[in-house]
């Protein structure tokens, strides 16, 4: 769940926006994780911060409540645009978890806004923690019979785990920029028919999971566009 703010007139952000993203480079992943290397947020933030500071840019980030996360975006004009985001914590009575979670909406709202390349192992934790199946109860077995003896009954099996990126496949970007995308399409009220539908018209790609990273930045500016439409 989000919300999502701005000043009346984005034009001088939305230019110097796009000239940064042009800029930023992939983050280096020197991080180890359960799911192997991985950017962490100041590796991600090192790319970041200069091609925003060049084009007269500014990123806040800062925890909003228990579980929440305030990002704002404001150029020199005085433009600006923030959202504010919250993400279930799997076990609140960790503190771990919820440094884990705000870690990661704080990395997907940097990808979000300039397009960095990163793997998420905090992401990857929180989803895996999330999508954790709850166990369920055991019937107590009835007292066993002289004759005949029942049974053994078998163990339940577990349902299979969801995809944490089960929306598309993608065959040419990372996971964090896939949840990226859904972030903003939920966020902009913008439909997958119209993501499509502009990738084959403008971009030529006939088929979503062909998109590459630079489709993907494409793609992501055509979604913030189109979103400020339907305001």
């Amino acid at each position: 769940m989000s919300t999502f703010e701005r000043s009346a007139e984005i034009k001088d952000l939305a230019a110097a926006l796009s000239k940064a993203q042009g800029e930023v480079a992939a983050a280096k992943k020197t991080s180890k994780g359960n799911y192997g290397a991985y950017a962490n947020i100041t590796e991600i933030l090192e790319v970041a911060t200069p091609a925003l500071t060049n084009h007269g840019l500014a990123l806040s980030l800062f925890p909003s409540g228990y579980d929440g996360l305030t990002c704002i975006l404001s150029h020199a004009s005085g433009q600006w645009m923030q959202e504010t985001c919250r993400q279930k914590i799997a076990n609140e009575n960790d503190p771990q978890k919820r440094a884990s979670a705000i870690t990661f909406m704080r990395k997907s709202a940097v990808i979000s806004i300039l397009g960095v390349g990163a793997e998420d192992d905090d992401g990857q934790n929180l989803t895996d923690d999330a999508n954790k199946p709850v166990p369920k109860p055991v019937a107590p077995k009835p007292a066993p019979k002289p004759d005949p003896v029942p049974a053994p009954k078998p163990d339940p099996v577990p349902a299979p785990k969801p995809d944490p990126a089960s929306t598309w496949a993608f065959k040419y970007i990372e996971r964090d920029q896939v949840a990226s995308m859904k972030m903003a399409l939920e966020r902009n009220k913008v439909k997958k028919e119209d993501v499509k539908e502009y990738l084959k018209d403008a971009l030529g790609v006939q088929d979503a999971v062909e998109m590459t990273v630079a489709d993907w930045k494409q793609v992501m500016k055509f979604i913030e566009i189109r979103g400020a439409g339907n305001e």
